[in-house]
């Protein structure tokens, strides 16, 4: 099939003979291949009309053609792959491939390409010759699809051969051209493609059985937890329906988002992202992993989604059918399934995915059909307002929507005779239409549209509380509403803000961004500042100006938060959760609300959709597996690719095809070993100045280092120390090294790094990073010599001076030195702090767990602990320390 290429300049491609000129004129402006070849008829009506075989094509939902055009494209695939496996890259395409990797990475500029290759390679590969030798190694292309000028629709399914937009009349095609070439265009990345490369690797292929090895070990089997999203409701009713029945067929995760192409916030632009389930969970999300399904642009938010969606429907329910792939990890063909688990997204954008009337209507909830109360606006509290008609709700036991109600509500809207009575029932339903997500098999109303904790845990309520705290939730014309026992005064919230500002340097950088004056950002904050504030800040800071009954109720939902945030979800911890939530909703209900109609507008829909997140634990997982973070991370790192603002949606369209291909060119081994020949060379460090390991230790320390002699206080401590685990008389009989050698960092055997006092690099706007917890067995009875001991695990906190290694009795010892906080209290709401430090001990550097902070608030200092995690202790055996 022949391949037709559009430039944006309306002009057609021509060979040049000087390469460089053609390279400066293309690399930017020519937007890829508009087919994605092997797949037909498949895709054709979405590419160009100007290219004659697009002409008049059908899509083709036939299950048994879907099969059959995909076993033709697996065919070419494989063959693609064996002469790929022959290949040999001509001189130079090494290198400019890897800069070309780089300059993706680094938005270098195409002058700067030209002038790297030209000063370190003799061939002076074009950026021209570079993009187009990618492209016929990694066959993935987009498939350009015609849509309206102002994002009302895309001309897809009964809209494809229209010549104007149905709802805003403008043009479909550029007037001034003999052939119909789009006015605007959307891309849409087929994940087809991806999957086939992606199996073809026998690594790869190997990595994708995470879903089968996580699904029949035995702790899936036996014991009943929500680690990942397999462990949901929904993925189980999949699985029995007949989904996943292959050990490789993958299960997506699908979220949908917008956001402002550019910093003027001018241009809305639509993404929708697919997340690979059968990836561990500790790449599932990294960047090169992350898969866009399609890039719908602006200027606005998309009018008709369902149009917009099409394409991507299309081949998700080709994918549930089933397509012919090879396994490269098996040598073998098979037959791959993959169904979307769950959407993920904020209100807005799953209302419209939903085709649901949204927060700001009657039927405002997606779960439930609990009916909002008008007060210049809808809102949804449980009992109506004193002196109102209204039903109360038990929250408990809310009227819970289902799939076929959705179904039932469609039908009803469907049957309307005309405009006035289809927004009846849409105020009376919730629903405005019928979403073209009923077509996956998949796919389930409600339960397949999880809560995203990043925007109601993180973002939305947080604020509102903050609000309600410093005296500005109502507008001015209700100032008198913003007076009340739980507002706190300005000038201590300058108090407050100031001290977050002091500590900035207290908190480690595992912990993300540094506490920043609340009072003066809070508008700025972002989710990640948000919840480390709800998590870490807000209780030690606010315990002291707030009535114990407000903190008391704010302490639920700090702790519900901690809950939420874990790795692993017990049971337990469900339950947990829907008792302190509903805790948390009672008390917020009871001082905020207190039934008080000109105090309606504190009950805003997320508050409601509290009352919804211990069910979406059960029904699709841990909060961590559907969250909107690896999005806004997407959307962030998309930002700086625009180059074009002429054209940035092609541009960006580009750039996104081009990190494809480069992201997927490792699944070629040949040619990637090519292009990186030292990936395969070990970066191991034999240097015990850079770094020292140990084969009895995970752990590892890192420079800067420096020979240290001990002094007679120092060897009495490392003595009293080596008591736990040598016999006195071998202490005291051999003779004991004093010199040894001091390092200034830690790699913990989970990766983290951690510093210390000896050489905290920048010292004035540096952060502290050697604050530590350490998990260590101790003897409950030591105090009392006449009783058997009795081991138990404790947890002390102090900070580490410096990493020592010392040698003796034939084993090296990886030690901490460290000062331990003394007198350490813990209140009533589980906040530890304590007033000074005190004794020094040396340790063995196994049983440092985790980096910790120390919040300074007045004359005490609040240890700031991120984990929520369980601890994992069975590094810890009866060699252990003891205290």
């Amino acid at each position: 099939m022949q391949k037709s290429k559009f430039n944006i300049n309306e002009q057609e491609s021509s060979k040049d003979n000087n390469e460089d000129e053609q390279d400066q004129k293309s690399s930017d402006t020519e937007i890829l291949d508009s087919e994605s070849p092997g797949y037909e008829p498949i895709f054709q009506e979405f590419s160009d009309n100007s290219a004659s075989d697009c002409k008049n094509s059908e899509l083709s939902t036939d299950d048994s053609n879907s099969v059959l055009s995909t076993s033709t494209q697996n065919e070419s695939n494989q063959d693609s792959e064996n002469e790929n496996a022959n290949i040999q890259l001509p001189p130079g395409f090494p290198e400019a491939l890897r800069l070309l990797e780089i300059k993706s990475h680094s938005n270098m500029t195409n002058n700067m390409y030209r002038e790297i290759i030209e000063a370190f390679s003799e061939q002076h590969v074009s950026l021209y010759r570079a993009t187009n030798k990618l492209a016929s190694l990694v066959s993935i292309d987009p498939v350009w699809i015609d849509c309206c000028v102002k994002s009302c629709c895309a001309f897809t399914g009964n809209l494809k051969n229209l010549q104007e937009c149905p709802t805003c009349g403008e043009k479909r095609y550029k007037s001034n051209s003999n052939d119909q070439i789009g006015r605007k265009k959307m891309a849409y990345f087929p994940l087809k493609d991806r999957f086939v490369i992606q199996y073809q690797n026998s690594s790869r292929s190997l990595e994708l059985q995470y879903r089968n090895n996580y699904t029949t070990s035995q702790e899936y089997l036996q014991y009943r937890s929500y680690g990942d999203v397999f462990d949901g409701g929904r993925y189980q009713e999949l699985v029995e329906e007949g989904h996943f029945m292959d050990y490789r067929d993958i299960a997506l995760i699908a979220s949908l988002d917008g956001y402002n192409i550019f910093k003027q916030k001018t241009d809305d632009c639509w993404i929708i992202l697919f997340i690979n389930a059968n990836i561990p969970p500790e790449n599932r999300v990294k960047r090169n992993n992350l898969l866009i399904g399609a890039l719908i642009p602006g200027p606005s938010a998309p009018g008709d989604l369902n149009s917009f969606l099409y394409p991507v429907i299309e081949e998700l329910k080709e994918l549930e059918h089933g397509i012919r792939c090879h396994d490269g990890y098996t040598n073998q063909d098979f037959i791959l399934h993959c169904s979307v688990v769950s959407w993920s997204g904020d209100t807005p954008a799953l209302a419209k995915l939903m085709c649901t009337t949204g927060h700001n209507s009657y039927q405002g909830c997606r779960y439930c059909d609990l009916r909002g109360i008008w007060e210049n606006h809808v809102y949804f509290p449980i009992k109506p307002p004193k002196g109102k008609t209204g039903v109360a709700y038990n929250p408990n036991n809310l009227p819970k929507r289902t799939h076929q109600d959705y179904l039932n509500k469609i039908i009803k809207w469907k049957s309307a005779k005309n405009n006035r009575d289809k927004e009846r029932i849409e105020t009376a339903t919730g629903v405005n239409g019928q979403s073209i997500l009923f077509e996956l098999k998949s796919t389930k109303f409600p339960n397949s549209f999880p809560i995203d904790i990043m925007h109601l845990l993180y973002e939305n309520i947080p604020g509102y509380m903050f609000r309600h705290w410093y005296g500005s939730f109502y507008p001015n014309n209700n100032s008198s509403l913003n007076i009340n026992e739980y507002t706190i005064q300005r000038n201590v919230w300058n108090t407050i803000g100031e001290t977050m500002e002091k500590n900035k340097k207290s908190m480690p950088v595992d912990f993300g961004r540094p506490p920043r004056n609340i009072v003066k950002y809070h508008n700025g904050f972002k989710a990640e500042e948000w919840a480390n504030w709800v998590v870490l800040y807000s209780m030690p800071l606010l315990k002291e100006h707030l009535p114990n009954k407000i903190i008391q109720g704010w302490s639920l939902f700090v702790a519900a938060v901690r809950l939420c945030q874990k790795r692993i979800i017990s049971i337990a911890d469900v339950n947990e959760i829907q008792h302190l939530i509903l805790g948390f909703y009672n008390y917020y209900e009871r001082i905020y609300y207190h039934q008080d109609q000109a105090r309606l507008p504190a009950m805003k829909i997320c508050f409601h959709y509290l009352l919804h997140l211990a069910d979406t634990i059960k029904i699709n997982g841990p909060c961590w597996s559907t969250w909107q973070f690896p999005m806004e991370r997407l959307c962030g790192m998309l930002i700086p690719l625009v180059q074009s603002k002429l054209h940035p949606y092609d541009n960006l369209a580009n750039q996104i095809i081009l990190k494809e291909r480069l992201n997927h060119l490792q699944f070629i081994e040949h040619i990637y070993q090519q292009v990186h020949p030292s990936q395969n060379k070990s970066r191991q460090c034999n240097d015990e100045n850079i770094v020292f390991t140990n084969l009895n230790y995970e752990e590892e320390l890192y420079f800067p280092t420096t020979k240290h002699h001990l002094n007679k206080s120092m060897v009495n401590k490392l003595k009293k120390q080596y008591s736990t685990c040598y016999e006195t008389k071998i202490i005291l009989q051999q003779e004991f090294p004093e010199n040894g050698k001091k390092y200034a960092r830690l790699r913990t055997r989970n990766g983290h790094y951690i510093g210390s006092m000896w050489k905290s690099e920048n010292k004035d706007f540096g952060r502290m990073n050697y604050g530590i917890a350490a998990r260590m067995k101790v003897d409950k009875w030591a105090a009392f010599k006449n009783r058997a001991p009795q081991f138990e695990i404790q947890e002390f906190y102090g900070r580490v001076k410096y990493y020592f290694v010392h040698k003796f009795n034939d084993n090296t010892h990886l030690m901490a030195f460290v000062q331990w906080t003394q007198n350490v209290i813990e209140d009533e709401y589980g906040l530890k702090y304590f007033r000074e430090f005190g004794v020094e001990q040396f340790i063995d550097v196994r049983v440092i767990d985790r980096c910790i902070g120390f919040l300074k608030c007045g004359n005490s200092f609040f240890i700031i602990d991120k984990e929520v995690d369980d601890p994992d202790d069975s590094y810890i055996d009866s060699n252990s320390e003891s205290d």
